[in-house]
């Protein structure tokens, strides 16, 4: 099997194999960087160009993974074709060109799904938060003890930042701290535990 993550920033490719008792073993991982939603807050649209270059990416991807043997190919899209008027078509431009199966799945189920994809390598006894921060969305996620307690996907990734302030390549002082007390505000109401956290990943 062949899963896709077509991310506002990046498109992500992992081959496994998948055993009858639900294990799964990934052999194959590919990754390209398209900027899918740039530009997408301002003209409610995927630009052109930045559709091509993800479908490029994704007919390589697809190709190789069905040189490594892979029957089923899906996808998931986030935050850039949640929010593009013009979403909808390309999803269906990626299977009519590509074969694989996409589907755009809401915030809650990414931050689900992140939860879910943690190592399982990883001591989860005691409080954690989770942070997956994407081109288009933040992931933030509490948990104790291996559970969940809570989780939001957040409008806030750093495609979308640098979309939004158009910051100096390098950025300056000045704008690197312009940004970061943007998202302290607009994060001020994400209810992080006050209280001791043992672990934070990111």
């Amino acid at each position: 099997m062949a899963v896709f993550d077509i991310g506002s920033n990046s498109v992500k490719m992992s081959v496994g194999r998948c055993g009858d008792d639900g294990s799964s073993r990934e052999f194959a991982w590919r990754s390209a960087t398209t900027r899918l939603s740039s530009g997408v807050d301002r003209t409610g649209r995927l630009a052109d160009e930045r559709m091509e270059a993800t479908l490029e990416a994704l007919e390589e991807m697809s190709l190789q993974a069905r040189a490594l043997g892979a029957e089923r190919l899906i996808a998931v899209a986030t935050e850039a074709t949640r929010i593009a008027s013009n979403g909808p078509e390309f999803l269906a431009r990626i299977n009519d060109a590509t074969g694989i199966t996409v589907n755009t799945i809401p915030g809650d189920r990414e931050v689900e799904l992140t939860f879910l994809g943690l190592s399982r390598r990883i001591d989860r006894l005691g409080v954690m938060v989770v942070a997956d921060i994407g081109g288009g969305s933040t992931e933030l996620i509490v948990a104790a003890d291996g559970a969940m307690v809570s989780g939001k996907s957040w409008p806030i990734g750093s495609a979308r930042i640098t979309d939004e302030f158009a910051p100096d390549d390098p950025p300056s002082a000045a704008s690197l701290k312009q940004m970061r007390d943007s998202v302290l505000a607009r994060l001020s109401s994400a209810g992080l535990p006050d209280r001791s956290v043992r672990l934070v990943i990111v």
